[in-house]
């Protein structure tokens, strides 16, 4: 491509990545992009931000059937790291890896 100044086949990752920003920001200037479901602001990362600052325990199950219970300690786009509560240790699951998450009690989702 030569917005790109060499071929798709030749960037590294660093040089594909700022590739994508740098599409990626020409679109959203160009005033035409409209974002897809999933492409939106991140609710999934405000709901988690709640309940890490909240300290509300979540209970994992993850699609191999391993089950984990803590607290959330930080989290990515790609993983959730919380601390066990039987052991206190830090346990980092990948969201690819997880059939679903839940609170352990109550929330309330207004704060």
């Amino acid at each position: 491509m030569d917005r790109l100044g060499s071929p798709l086949e030749s960037l590294d990752r660093a040089a594909a990545r700022a590739a994508i920003t740098s599409l990626r920001k020409e679109m959203e200037e160009s005033g035409r992009w409209q974002p897809r479901i999933a492409e939106g602001p991140d609710q999934e990362g405000a709901y988690l931000a709640r309940l890490r600052d909240h300290q509300v325990p979540i209970a994992v199950q993850l699609i191999n059937g391993e089950r984990y219970q803590g607290q959330i300690v930080d989290f990515t786009p790609y993983v959730i790291r919380i601390r066990d509560e039987q052991t206190g240790a830090e346990i980092s699951l990948r969201k690819l890896a997880i059939a679903y998450y839940l609170t352990c009690g109550p929330v309330d989702d207004a704060r």
